[in-house]
């Protein structure tokens, strides 16, 4: 039987978390403050960090809401997790918008927020941390959590080096693609809410489900390559104190909405 939150995970994401920490403390950090040295290979780094974070919260939460040690490794029907954790998972799902809000206010650049920085950021990391929960436990979708995990991966590693190699393009165009990369993300949520309040056939909202899923994983591609373009540009005029959070931000959301249009798609 196909188990979940086994101890060879948890120890390879505290190993992955240890490291990732430590290289942190060498590149980001100087004297006691962040430095724009290795700019982005430090916020790369942030967004390692995040998901080992992500990992390391769901393990507690596991450990908290499980009864018993068989419970702790075992999958469970999608809809007793929803029934036993569901305000949980709302309220995580209210307090990330919430601390996204809070991130997204800080300046990029900021001598004095640097505690305030990181304490949001964490606080973000555990409120998503209830969200993505039910994706590891689930029987429904533990079958393909490594195909959308990989697929993450290979989206986020092409789109990247497709700006790498022409940044100029990404540049250029960054000013009047984005805002409307922002309309088409704003258009598919309100395409999403009709399909789950109006459509009554169940295939219908299989199928209208899946496209929007296509359409998502398009626009997060985009986004992938768009904010690493930002990115090079916010190395270009960073003097002192960047705020690695908040710059990491973006590419944090862009895997998890890509993971999760992924998952989408292969469980139909």
């Amino acid at each position: 039987m196909e188990q979940s939150f086994t101890r060879f995970y948890l120890y390879s994401i505290f190993i992955s978390f240890i490291c990732v920490l430590y290289l942190i403390t060498q590149f980001s950090f100087k004297n006691g403050n962040p430095t724009c040295n290795n700019y982005v290979f430090n916020v790369y780094l942030y967004l390692a960090m995040s998901i080992t974070i992500i990992g390391l919260f769901a393990y507690l939460i596991n450990e908290l809401v499980s009864k018993n040690n068989k419970e702790k490794h075992e999958l469970l029907p999608k809809k007793e997790i929803y029934n036993k954790l569901g305000m949980y998972i709302f309220g995580g799902i209210i307090l990330s918008f919430i601390f996204i809000f809070m991130l997204s206010m800080t300046k990029d650049f900021n001598t004095k927020g640097t505690f305030y920085n990181h304490i949001t950021w964490l606080l973000f990391l555990g409120s998503i941390s209830l969200m993505i929960y039910p994706y590891f436990k689930s029987q429904e979708i533990a079958g393909i959590i490594d195909d959308a995990l990989l697929s993450t991966a290979l989206v986020f590693i092409l789109m990247s080096l497709i700006v790498y190699y022409q940044p100029g393009v990404f540049k250029k165009s960054y000013n009047y693609v984005v805002p409307g990369l922002i309309v088409g993300l704003l258009s598919i949520i309100i395409i999403s809410l009709f399909n789950i309040f109006i459509t009554q056939d169940i295939e219908m909202y299989k199928k209208i489900s899946v496209y929007i899923s296509y359409v998502a994983i398009l626009i997060f591609s985009l986004f992938v390559s768009y904010d690493t373009s930002h990115m090079f540009e916010m190395a270009s005029k960073c003097i002192n104190f960047p705020n690695y959070p908040k710059s990491s931000l973006s590419f944090f959301l862009d895997l998890l909405n890509l993971f999760s249009s992924f998952i989408n798609i292969y469980n139909n």
